[in-house]
């Protein structure tokens, strides 16, 4: 398996990355899109197939509550409970609240296996190298996850002793309609078949995004709990990143105004990007590109100006090679 390579946009700290060698990772349930995990359910409108979800949970008392309460008759929610578990004819009377119910027990049965298996996952969110990045998205990546351009882009490549698996690498998805389950198929059957054919729609869930997200051409990496540190104070994941192993820099359009108005206690990383290169290139690949982006003078683009690494650390001065890339 060759190495995969990918585009970060990060926040202005990147000495956090420098010196620690670390990268942040993150699990699904903390993911900046509430509709990341969530699942469409169809309610079957066969009477039969009702009928059969009803049975396997009409002797659940929470359930029932449900059905009753909703009813705003509280004062005989024992009695149409009797009766229901009597069998009298009180299903099709009773069907909107038994969907509602059905509908709010599944959802329920899915965001506990979602929690529970993604507990010992993290993923990584890059933009594969391979893939064009569209100017119009390249501006919105560095708005949405850069602090407003006071960031940076990171290259960086993967080798295989990190992902393990191609399997671990995958595209997302850009839909319309939610992932959706056929419950009457899945929550109430046999625990083998269930816990199955949940982990067929976990990976369903996890690579399917509205096409609002689209302009982020998003491609994930997932990584075993094992391979990331708990970082206490920051109450982040992190993972071990090999610093020759970042292949390119793009420094923001505003990177140099990431600390103006600021406290001097709260500068996080006042290095200048001269100072910056020349502190942390010898750890660095010896052929790592670093760039400056700016404002392309004629269309909503952002070029990439090429930093002369050599000339820049001689001078005490960003210098340019004159490329644009």
């Amino acid at each position: 398996m060759t190495p995969f390579v990918g585009y970060r946009y990060i926040g202005p700290f990147l000495e956090d990355t420098l010196i620690n060698g670390t990268l942040k990772v993150s699990s699904i349930l903390s993911f900046n899109d509430p509709f990341e995990y969530r699942v469409k359910q169809p309610i079957p409108n066969d009477q039969e197939c009702l009928k059969r979800i009803w049975f396997h949970l009409k002797n659940e008392p929470d359930f029932l509550n449900e059905c009753a309460t909703d009813l705003c008759i509280s004062n005989k929610a024992n009695k149409i409970i009797e009766e229901i578990k009597s069998n009298k004819d009180y299903f099709e009377y009773l069907k909107p609240r038994i969907v509602r119910a059905i509908q709010k027990t599944h959802q329920n049965v899915l965001s506990q296996f979602i929690k529970d298996a993604n507990e010992p996952i993290k993923h990584i969110c890059l933009v594969d190298s391979d893939k064009e990045i569209k100017p119009n998205s390249d501006i919105l990546m560095w708005s949405h996850y850069t602090n407003n351009h006071k960031g940076l882009r990171l290259l960086l490549e993967f080798d295989i002793d990190l992902i393990e698996s191609p399997h671990n690498i995958y595209n997302i998805e850009y839909t319309e309609d939610q992932p959706s389950s056929d419950f009457s198929q899945i929550v109430y059957r046999e625990h083998i078949q269930t816990r199955n054919e949940l982990n067929t729609l976990l990976k369903r869930i996890t690579s399917t995004k509205s096409t609002a997200w689209k302009y982020e051409n998003e491609t994930r990496i997932s990584l075993d709990n094992s391979k990331c540190i708990f970082d206490n104070r920051k109450q982040i994941y992190l993972i071990k990143f090999p610093l020759e192993k970042i292949k390119r820099i793009d420094f923001g359009i505003r990177y140099e105004e990431r600390n103006k108005g600021k406290k001097e206690d709260d500068i996080k990383d006042p290095t200048p990007i001269p100072e910056l290169i020349k502190k942390y290139l010898p750890k660095l690949d010896p052929k790592i590109v670093f760039t400056q982006a700016e404002c392309n003078p004629d269309e909503y683009k952002i070029d990439y100006h090429e930093i002369d690494k050599e000339e820049t650390i001689k001078s005490g001065e960003v210098v340019y090679t004159g490329k644009i890339l």
